[in-house]
């Protein structure tokens, strides 16, 4: 019941050991609360079969109950050009399914929450669901950094009912 694999993006070399990682969504997850849901970051290579928590290098944990955490994710990019890989994991249900949007500026090991981030791209209204698909979108805003972001809101309602929105955000970490 914890939908891993909801979300998946390959997350670049987060350990330096020649090795590309993955990023994978598990909306459901109850470790942090009730259906608050988890991002797992596995370092690869990977082979054979396993449970995501038990391998996981780095696990991102949702805090609010129903909140799914994990809906969407990804990485791969040093947006604020500190040399470590950053991360996005969108919560397509926090406040009242308004959604939510978590940046974490090179995170290491261990495990995290969604308080810990270093940004937080909050939904527009009650039931946009945004977060549910995230992506680093480059050097948009032009200052050298790829710290631009699209974010999803699959049920906004800005142009017509549940039409939905894609939100850049250019220059997050400037």
């Amino acid at each position: 019941g914890d939908r891993l694999g909801t979300a998946v993006a390959g997350a670049g070399d987060m350990d330096d050991d020649g090795y590309a990682d993955v990023l994978l969504g598990a909306p459901r997850v109850d470790d942090g609360a009730s259906d608050a849901g988890a991002v797992y970051l596995v370092y690869g290579p990977v082979s054979g079969t396993a449970d995501a928590a038990d391998v996981a290098g780095l696990v991102f944990l949702g805090t609010t109950s129903g909140g799914h955490l994990g809906t969407g994710v990804s990485g791969g990019v040093d947006a604020d050009g500190d040399g470590g890989i950053d991360v996005l994991a969108g919560a397509s249900a926090v406040s009242s399914s308004a959604g939510a949007t978590y940046l974490f500026l090179s995170p290491d090991a261990g495990t995290w929450s969604d308080t810990d981030a270093d940004a937080t791209l909050e939904g527009e209204a009650a039931g946009d669901l945004s977060g549910a698909s995230v992506l680093f979108a480059g050097d948009v805003a032009g200052g050298g950094l790829p710290d631009s972001v699209l974010v999803g809101a699959t049920l906004n309602d800005g142009s017509a009912s549940s039409a939905g929105a894609a939100y850049l955000v250019r220059g997050l970490t400037e």
